[in-house]
């Protein structure tokens, strides 16, 4: 699970990186735009909302995940019971 977050938190900073560096290509008008448009939304750095998203997102996918692990090994145990 572990080594899953890493690789996934690795490709969504990658992926950041490229965002970031075609807002750099675009020109500075761009850029002051989007730096307005974070501004108005609150956003303390670039991406950082995009980041948080994320995070939870993946943290409900977790979840999910670990409660559909959870209901499949009981549905196991309840089926090695006398």
């Amino acid at each position: 699970m572990e080594q899953e977050n890493a690789r996934l938190t690795a490709e969504i900073e990658a992926s950041f990186d490229q965002a970031n560096a075609a807002d750099a290509e675009e020109g500075s008008a761009i850029r002051r735009r989007s730096a307005a448009a974070r501004s108005a939304r609150g956003a303390t750095a670039p991406g950082e909302d995009r980041r948080a998203k994320i995070r939870a997102v993946r943290e409900a996918l977790q979840q999910e995940t670990a409660k559909r692990r959870a209901a499949k090994l009981q549905h196991m145990a309840d089926g090695l019971r006398p």
